[in-house]
């Protein structure tokens, strides 16, 4: 198959905190791939078709500062309004994100 790209510059990452503990959790659930069948597939440009696929998060490299936000706010259906997520999150000492990107990986083989 086609990989498709888009590469854009960036400086922080919002990551979803409900039902997580640490901040390890929030990352691997940023990084989850998509995937794109049934209703929802991808317009491939290449083969002119919707087609199964795979959706996701890969960093080619990492900017100088990187700033990461917790979305501690939530829509509550239920009461049709935001609800504060109040759990803790836990933080390494230091952050290894080499796992997620690319260009690392990629040296590393």
């Amino acid at each position: 198959g086609s990989t498709s790209r888009m590469e854009v510059s960036f400086y922080d990452i919002d990551l979803k905190v409900q039902g997580m503990t640490t901040l390890e959790e929030c990352l691997k659930e940023f990084f989850l791939k998509e995937e794109l069948s049934g209703d929802n597939q991808y317009a491939c440009d290449a083969c002119n078709a919707k087609v199964d696929a795979e959706r996701g998060i890969e960093l080619l490299e990492l900017p100088a500062v990187l700033h990461l936000q917790l979305m501690r706010f939530v829509y509550d259906l239920k009461s049709n309004a935001r609800k504060k997520v109040t759990n803790a999150i836990t933080f390494p000492r230091v952050l290894d994100l080499t796992e997620h990107c690319g260009a690392v990986r990629e040296a590393q083989r």
